[in-house]
């Protein structure tokens, strides 16, 4: 049972969320097809672009439960398993009871796959196109009418140029599944998303830049306030943080760096991180390119980058 706090764009308490998982590790091997694509970084990153010169209505649609829906084949090998006896005993059910799987849970290896190839085929049988140049993108061109779809697992981010496209598409998707709406489109992929005046709009990732920057608290030193007055840390994309009356300093201890960034795995972790960051961050595009290029043969001299670009 997997239990997490969902948190807001603004960072205020959203919602508890509770996912039981089926152990999908102790199948390895046993299930071969598994392969489920998501929207290209590069799609992903045209199409907003796309959506903000044409001025399009946009909204984000999340499937409630999505790997829930669809049945697991009768005719592969049955999958049993046994509920955690916390979650027995809390849903007043027997502990030692063994259930048969009848439908995709959370955890098997080809719940994603059964989910994307049951959802596209609901969005191609309602009029929607999908691209031959990315499986995850759908199109629907009527005219001056122009409607997008990219969807990534079970999130789906939806442009169009008219309003109602959106209200139709919505509805043709709860024929099938119960969705969410968040028409502000102002959170997608773990990216924030501020519509500015003039129509621009700006990326922000203040939790994934938050986590790093607590991952490196004994690279990143706070200083006192200064002789000047207080200061907050504030950075342009994560606004302010926790820490007040400080001033952020990057101390120069190869000691310290050597010990963050010594460990390969915990490098490529890093790198990742990192990787991910460069979508609001152009600028450190390039390092991380670099990076990115040699991470099969990681150097001392090549994770010594890392930490540049952290700070």
């Amino acid at each position: 049972m997997l239990l997490k706090l969902k948190l807001m764009p603004s960072g205020e308490h959203d919602k508890f969320k509770a996912r039981l998982c089926a152990c999908g590790n102790e199948l390895r091997g046993l299930i071969e097809e598994t392969f489920s694509p998501t929207i290209s970084n590069l799609a992903n990153a045209a199409l907003h672009q796309i959506a903000v010169i044409d001025q399009m209505h946009t909204c984000i649609i999340d499937t409630v439960g999505a790997y829930l829906y669809e049945d697991y084949p009768q005719d592969l090998k049955p999958i049993f398993l046994r509920l955690p006896r916390e979650v027995a005993i809390t849903c007043n059910l027997d502990p030692n009871v063994i259930y048969r799987i009848n439908k995709y849970l959370y955890g098997l290896p080809d719940s994603g796959r059964a989910y994307y190839r049951a959802y596209s085929s609901h969005l191609i049988s309602k009029g929607y196109a999908r691209t031959a140049s990315d499986p995850c993108l759908f199109t629907k061109i009527e005219g001056d009418r122009r409607t997008y779809i990219w969807i990534h697992v079970d999130d789906s981010f939806v442009a169009s140029t008219h309003q109602d496209e959106l209200t139709k598409l919505q509805d043709c998707i709860r024929e099938k599944y119960q969705i969410t709406v968040n028409n502000e489109a102002n959170q997608y992929l773990g990216i924030n998303f501020e519509k500015l005046p003039g129509g621009n709009v700006k990326l922000t990732q203040p939790k994934l830049l938050q986590s790093i920057i607590d991952e490196h608290s004994d690279y990143l030193i706070y200083s006192t306030a200064t002789s000047t007055g207080t200061h907050s840390i504030s950075t342009p994309q994560s606004g302010k943080m926790k820490r007040p009356t400080a001033e952020l300093e990057v101390v120069e201890s190869s000691s310290i760096v050597d010990k963050i960034f010594a460990d390969r795995a915990h490098s490529l972790s890093q790198l990742e991180a990192l990787i991910y960051l460069t979508r609001p961050r152009l600028y450190i595009l390039t390092a991380i390119s670099f990076e990115r290029c040699m991470c099969r043969s990681l150097s001392e001299q090549t994770a010594d980058e890392l930490p540049n670009c952290v700070k």
